[in-house]
């Protein structure tokens, strides 16, 4: 049972470091296509319901992932009603 737990611990691992791999590319990506400063992507943790992130610099920036309510806010807003949102003037 024990080697079970670390298993499927190691696996959980595994798995998110994919997914903040895929998180990276996909990100520093649409930032250059956009020709933009900042750009973050958030997802949906469904057992908690909040969306998260985590901050993407190069890999020697060490940002903890920062996860808020998926109704808080404007992300809160467009995950809750599944529409896109445009703010002009965000500043």
């Amino acid at each position: 049972l024990r080697y079970a737990k670390e298993i499927g611990a190691s696996g959980r691992n595994a798995v998110s470091l994919q997914v903040d791999s895929i998180t990276r590319v996909v990100v520093q990506g649409f930032r250059k296509l956009i020709d933009c400063e900042r750009c973050a992507l958030f997802l949906m943790d469904r057992s908690t319901n909040e969306l998260y992130f985590n901050p993407v610099g190069d890999e020697h920036t060490h940002v903890q992932e920062i996860r808020f309510p998926a109704t808080s806010g404007v992300a809160g807003w467009v995950a809750s009603n599944k529409q896109m949102l445009n703010i002009k003037n965000a500043y």
